[in-house]
């Protein structure tokens, strides 16, 4: 998602009650996290790193990415066991150099959605040039994601974005907000932070009005974000630095984003993080982990108790917030 927000979101400005606690029925007082898996689906070891973390391990949801080779057996395992907390990481790029992926709904229906050789475009900046102003290509693209998703039979616990593209760009940003009223699924928003407005020109368009209005419509806001890695050369000091920032974590809901998988030779040939998505995999199944969390009183939780206690009982009149 967006790494510049990791620091932006662990302060708030002012003291307030946290809605967003009150409303999972928690104290003003609590340290909530959620512990994410990006990237379902992508390879088969992210399917499978990320599975087993989310059913012997610590992780308490995920997204998986829907034009990839193994989002079928994503679905296959959350009809296997419901419980699992999974919802879409909606997907406009294709950033690896040999293992690509095209749009679901088709190059002819989103061309400006397509690279020279036939998949997604490789970066942000490719899509938004790529697109221009035929953002209804975008539409398409999302909605024909969240309706593959349906057909295969899961039905998704919520949406974010890959690589941030839906976050970069305030038309995108939209998008995807009216699309999650319409297909009822809330998508991945975070309370306003004036200095939000330093940290990347192109989200200047998020501002506490906009904060206020998707909160309005029942969006949950998230107070803190942190997707950068902090793993380290041995698995030792990655064991280390994760359970600092457990330790550091602010009061408030926080949603920790991590990229899993299972060394493979496949998955090197994918990735040269695979040592990374590896080492964040062990470290989120190592028991060690679970006490540490515990000694901590950290509440974890999943985007289902957000989705129950905050967006279902939104007002459902509501069907457009931009």
């Amino acid at each position: 998602m967006i790494l510049s927000l990791v620091c932006v979101f662990a302060t708030t400005c002012v003291q307030a009650e946290n809605k967003t606690l009150t409303a999972l029925g928690l104290p003003q007082d609590a340290r909530v996290l959620l512990i994410h898996a990006d990237d379902v689906g992508m390879s088969w070891a992210a399917e499978d790193g990320s599975i087993q973390a989310m059913e012997k391990g610590w992780v308490t949801c995920g997204s998986a990415m829907v034009p990839c080779s193994w989002f079928p057996a994503t679905v296959k395992h959350c009809k296997k066991n419901p419980d699992l907390d999974m919802g879409l990481h909606l997907t406009l790029t294709s950033e690896w150099s040999v293992y690509r992926w095209p749009p679901v709904a088709g190059r002819s229906v989103v061309p400006g959605l397509v690279d020279d050789e036939g998949y997604m475009w490789r970066n942000v900046m490719q899509v938004y040039r790529g697109v221009t102003n035929a953002t209804e290509e975008i539409e398409k693209e999302l909605q024909a994601q969240i309706d593959l998703s349906r057909k295969l039979g899961h039905e998704p616990t919520h949406l974010d974005s890959h690589m941030g593209t839906l976050y970069y760009n305030g038309v995108y940003f939209k998008i995807a907000c009216n699309l999650a009223l319409k297909n009822d699924l809330p998508f991945m928003v975070f309370k306003y932070n004036p200095a939000l407005q330093g940290v990347h020109p192109a989200l200047g368009y998020y501002k506490q009005e906009v904060a206020d209005e998707l909160e309005a419509a029942g969006f949950p806001l998230l107070d803190m974000l942190i997707q950068q890695e902090h793993v380290g050369d041995t698995y030792e000091e990655g064991f280390q630095n994760y359970t600092k920032v457990i330790s550091d974590l602010p009061t408030g809901v926080t949603l920790m984003i991590l990229h899993l998988g299972i060394d493979s030779p496949e998955f090197k040939n994918v990735t040269g993080r695979h040592w990374a998505r590896d080492q964040q995999y062990r470290i989120f199944t190592d028991p060690k982990m679970k006490e540490h969390l515990e000694k901590e009183n950290i509440t974890l939780i999943g985007w289902r108790e957000l989705k129950e206690s905050i967006w279902d009982k939104r007002d459902k009149s509501i069907k457009k917030v931009f």
